[in-house]
């Protein structure tokens, strides 16, 4: 991005500044996207938060997101790159419920299921949503949380807080 009304830089943080600001005044938002035909442009993703494969695959976590959030038993999701034995990293989703979608199941079989039994549901869904993607972009892994995972003021998922989990 370039324009009079970019900012000018952090303020006391020259370092910062020199990452994100070229010498030719252009902000490197770290945003990804794609322009169509008609020259819209659509944000994609953030660079930062590409999960790199050990066979050198590029994986977007909002990809695989907005497919998961298709099901009507997933509420919210973020997927996550977990590190593999060799040096790679691999999507890991961690996936908050739908509880009326589950309650509503729930009702039909006339009984509560168990937690294994909520994710064998949530794992059927991670199948289903993700049929047809390329076999490295299905999480090969999923946890659970009880309660909904936590926002920004505009609410979307806090990703940074799940950085953590990376490892093992």
């Amino acid at each position: 991005v370039k324009s009079p009304s970019v900012m000018l830089g952090y303020l006391n943080m020259p370092e910062k500044t020199r990452e994100v600001l070229d010498p030719d005044g252009w902000l490197h938002t770290g945003d990804l996207g794609r322009q169509d035909a008609d020259g819209y442009v659509y944000i994609t993703g953030r660079l930062k938060n590409i999960i790199v494969t050990k066979g050198g695959k590029n994986i977007y976590p909002e990809e695989i997101e907005n497919l998961l959030l298709r099901s009507p038993v997933i509420q919210e999701c973020v997927v996550i790159g977990k590190l593999d034995k060799d040096g790679g990293e691999y999507p890991h989703a961690i996936i908050y419920p739908n509880p009326d979608a589950v309650k509503a199941l729930e009702a039909e079989a006339g009984r509560t299921f168990t937690a294994e039994e909520v994710r064998a549901l949530v794992r059927s869904e991670i199948q289903k949503t993700t049929a047809g993607s390329a076999v490295y972009k299905i999480p090969q892994g999923f946890d659970i949380s009880r309660e909904e995972l936590p926002k920004t003021s505009s609410s979307k998922v806090k990703r940074f807080l799940f950085a953590d989990q990376k490892r093992g």
